[in-house]
C-alpha cells in the first residue's frame, strides 16, 4: 500500500525526455513531448514506498531504482515535407521616423532548424549589423517549438538613408536541409513636412476694418 512505481526514460546525453507511473500489464507507455531524438535511449524503473507510521512503531519505507534498461537505437524521424514561411508586416509603407514592424511564423513536419531573418534585413538595405548591436533592430519570439517558430522582427526609427523600396527574402531551413521561403516588399518613404503659406497678394500687411 502506498507504493509508487515510476519508469523514466532517458534519450541523448542521458537527458530524461520522458516518464510514467502507470503500468499496465507489466508495460509502461511514456509520451514524449515532441520527438524523441535520435541517439541511444533506455529507461529506468524506481519503486518507492514511503514509511508507514502505526501507533507503536515506525515501519521504515525504501526506494529502489534499477539499473539502466537494455539500451536502443532510436532513429531521426523521417522529414517527408518542406519548411514553409510567411511573413507580413503592420504595414507595406512606412515613413521616416515610423517603426518597421514584421510578423513571421516558419512551421515544418520536423524541425525548424534556422531563419535568415537578420540576413534578410541586412540584405535588403534596411538595417546594417550596428543596429542589432546598439538594439534598434530588435526580435521576440512569441513561439518556439520544433515544428513552429512564430516570431516578431521590429526596426525602430527608419532612416533617410533607408529611403525606397526594399524586397526582403525571408528563408526557412529545417533539420534535414530543405528550405521554404517568403519575400515581402517594404516602401519607406520621407516625411511630408506641411507646405508654407505664401503671400501671393504682394501685401504685407492685413487691414482689418
Amino acid at each position: 500500500e502506498g507504493t509508487t512505481t515510476t519508469v523514466k526514460l532517458f534519450g541523448k546525453d542521458n537527458k530524461e525526455i520522458g516518464s510514467t507511473t502507470t503500468i499496465k500489464n507489466g508495460k509502461a507507455e511514456i509520451t514524449v513531448n515532441g520527438e524523441i531524438p535520435e541517439g541511444v535511449v533506455y529507461a529506468t524503473t524506481t519503486v518507492k514506498k514511503p514509511d508507514e507510521k502505526t501507533p507503536k512503531v515506525t515501519i521504515q519505507g525504501f526506494e529502489l531504482t534499477s539499473e539502466k534498461s537494455e539500451k536502443k537505437q532510436a532513429t531521426a524521424p523521417k522529414d517527408t515535407q518542406n519548411p514553409t514561411i510567411t511573413a507580413t508586416a503592420d504595414s507595406l509603407s512606412v515613413a521616416v521616423g515610423q517603426d518597421l514592424k514584421i510578423h513571421i511564423v516558419a512551421k515544418d513536419d520536423v524541425k525548424v532548424e534556422e531563419i535568415n531573418y537578420i540576413q534578410a534585413l541586412t540584405g535588403a538595405n534596411l538595417i546594417q549589423a550596428t543596429d542589432i548591436v546598439n538594439g534598434r533592430a530588435s526580435v521576440s519570439k512569441t513561439t518556439d517549438t520544433d515544428q513552429e517558430q512564430v516570431l516578431d522582427l521590429t526596426v525602430k526609427n527608419m532612416q533617410p538613408k533607408e529611403v525606397g523600396t526594399h524586397t526582403i527574402t525571408f528563408t526557412v531551413k529545417d533539420s534535414a536541409g530543405k528550405t521554404g521561403t517568403a519575400k515581402l516588399t517594404i516602401t519607406v518613404k520621407p516625411t511630408v513636412s506641411n507646405p508654407k503659406a505664401e503671400n501671393k497678394t504682394g501685401n504685407n500687411k492685413t487691414t482689418v476694418s
